[in-house]
Formats: C-alpha cells, structure tokens, sequence
C-alpha cells in the first residue's frame, strides 16, 4: 500500500487508522469515479471483513461510510471520512 503526502495527510488530519485503511482496500465496495478507484467501507464490506466476528465488525462500524480513493498507478490519492446525509439539512438551512 502507498500513500501520496496528501493521502497521509488527510489520513492524520481524519483519524483514519492504516489497518482500517488496509481493510477498505482488501474488502470495500468499489466504484469507479473520474478515472479513479473508490472503495467505500459499507455495511457489506464491514460484514465480509469481520466474518462473523462480533467485536471486529463493532470497531469497523465507527469508521463506517469512510472510502479510499485509488488512482491508476494503485497508489492511494486521498482517504475520506465522511457522514451519512442525515436528511434534516445543516445548521445553515434549518428554519428559526
């Protein structure tokens, strides 16, 4: 596995952990984006890494929704951890 600076930086900067990120790689759901790999760490990757192990499968839940972005040479571009769209807007769009 090799990580751009960027990718190491963002990886610091988001408290992605490289184990959690070596698992995305082996097990996440792929999609292909502007020419690059996106692996995403779902529900079915969390269930395919933890095979039946309850206490791994708690500890991936946390990084849930986190994807490693994977670029043609397979280096590692950026690492993402975002949240799901909780479907109740920002704090900016919300009525007073």
């Amino acid at each position: 596995m090799q990580l751009t600076r960027h990718a190491e930086d963002r990886r610091r900067q988001r408290s992605l952990p490289v184990a959690v990120i070596e698992t995305i790689i082996d097990c996440g759901t792929p999609s292909f984006r502007r020419g690059a790999t996106c692996l995403s760490l779902d529900d079915d990757a969390i269930a395919l890494a933890a095979d039946g192990d309850c206490r791994v499968a708690a500890d991936l839940r946390r990084y849930r929704h986190a994807r490693v972005v994977e670029g043609d040479d397979g280096a590692i571009i950026t690492v993402i951890r975002s949240r799901p769209w909780s479907g109740r807007g920002s704090r900016r769009n919300r009525r007073r």
